[in-house]
């Protein structure tokens, strides 16, 4: 009866070593892309501040661009164009302490299919669109870009604002 030993060939040590840490290497990319930075969450609280503030009456519930102190674009859960109209008048820089927010911000309204231009197509950052409302997204000059959407009624009708902040 023979007895042998084994021995480790290094040939498979070595690929098993560079198999390992190519596994540990790869899930810390993983974890790490996972969990949002902190300035990410930071612009999205940010972001989600603002279109709460947006939702609401506005403070006082009459505001306009000279007494506002908080200006909401709703009553009654549906969009109120003269609040709407009374924003348009604010300047986007003055417009911001408002909304108590230093992220750069634009907002819009869409329905099932389009941007609605309900007197300008955007608000917020001057940023340019086509005859159609559409803007390109590359034309935000970001490290950080959230999107945050709210229902609400025009005219009888569903439809969507939409916010982007970026940093």
């Amino acid at each position: 009866m023979k007895h042998t030993k084994s021995q480790v060939i290094t040939v498979d040590f070595i690929i098993g070593i560079l198999m390992f840490l190519l596994i540990l290497v790869t899930s810390m990319k993983v974890i790490v892309h996972i969990v949002p930075n902190h300035e990410y969450q930071a612009l999205y609280n940010d972001a989600k501040h603002i279109s709460e503030l947006l939702m609401t009456k506005g403070l006082p519930e009459n505001w306009n661009e000279t007494n506002a102190v908080i200006p909401g674009i709703i009553s009654s859960q549906r969009l109120n164009i003269t609040k709407l109209a009374e924003f348009d008048k604010i300047d986007y820089e003055l417009s911001k302490p408002l909304l108590q927010t230093e992220s750069e911000y634009i907002f819009f309204f869409k329905n099932k299919t389009s941007t609605i231009n309900i007197t300008k197509c955007i608000r917020g950052y001057n940023i340019t669109t086509d005859n159609n409302c559409n803007f390109d997204i590359n034309q935000i000059p970001h490290d950080n870009l959230v999107n945050i959407e709210r229902f609400l009624v025009y005219n009888g009708e569903i439809i969507q604002l939409k916010l982007y902040a970026w940093n």
